[in-house]
């Protein structure tokens, strides 16, 4: 795969992805949220955060699930694009490091088509930790400026997006204090502005009734459509 950026940029990348992730950690904590919406085993978190044009929203499930086969659902996107039917296209524009890569994603458009398609080139963190007290996968994205981009990423809308993406914990049995092999706890954060004319508190509005969806597509293929798992025959993202 070529290389189209500088080492200053792959540097400048890799700290807003160490800023990230301390970020995402601090709204993790944070006792600012309110319940947006409770359905479906589904709970909705809501906050404001440092005064950015779009709020930022927290998604939290628990699976009956192995952990690996909920970081694939989300993190493999040549799986998501099967169940997520807003995502258009994926592609990992490359490897910076062991857990940071760069990767773009296009959306589809929405609302009937009266919401263009948007993009975003994120960087990407990855990260896994498994000691006897803590047990976690965490992938998260925030948009960046890339300077020469590859042609096939111009043309869309651009959108952004901070410190965004998917926590999954493992979780003990309360009695043996040991990890459970089927569940785990998934956590999903959301501050996203897709940008153009689309009005802020109708981007506010929307993201709680999206992350309920993505949860239920997400748990509708593990329960119905376990196939969409298989990548043998295809080159994963």
């Amino acid at each position: 795969m070529e290389k189209f950026w500088s080492e200053d940029e792959a540097k400048q990348w890799t700290e807003i992805l160490v800023d990230g992730e301390t970020e995402y950690w601090e709204k993790l904590k944070s006792s600012d949220w309110k319940l947006s919406m409770d359905k479906d085993g589904v709970q909705v978190y809501r906050m404001g955060w440092k005064k950015r044009p779009v709020d930022c929203f927290r998604g939290e499930l628990i699976m009956e699930e192995k952990m690996d086969t909920a970081v694939e659902a989300f993190g493999n996107y040549t799986i998501r694009k099967r169940w997520d039917v807003a995502v258009d296209e994926y592609k990992s524009m490359g490897r910076i490091s062991d857990e940071v890569s760069l990767a773009y994603l296009k959306m589809k458009p929405s609302l009937g088509g009266i919401v263009s398609s948007r993009d975003f080139t994120d960087a990407r963190l990855d990260k896994r930790v498994k000691t006897k007290d803590e047990w976690y996968n965490l992938s998260i994205q925030t948009t960046v400026k890339i300077k020469n981009e590859p042609s096939y990423i111009k043309g869309s809308v651009r959108g952004q997006s901070w410190a965004s993406g998917v926590l999954v914990r493992g979780i003990k049995d309360e009695k043996t204090g040991k990890w459970l092999k089927n569940k785990c706890h998934v956590t999903m954060m959301m501050q996203t502005d897709p940008c153009g004319w689309l009005p802020h508190s109708a981007v506010n509005q929307a993201i709680s009734p999206e992350i309920h969806r993505l949860f239920h597509y997400l748990t509708d293929m593990l329960k119905n459509h376990r196939e969409m798992l298989d990548v043998s025959d295809e080159q994963t993202a």
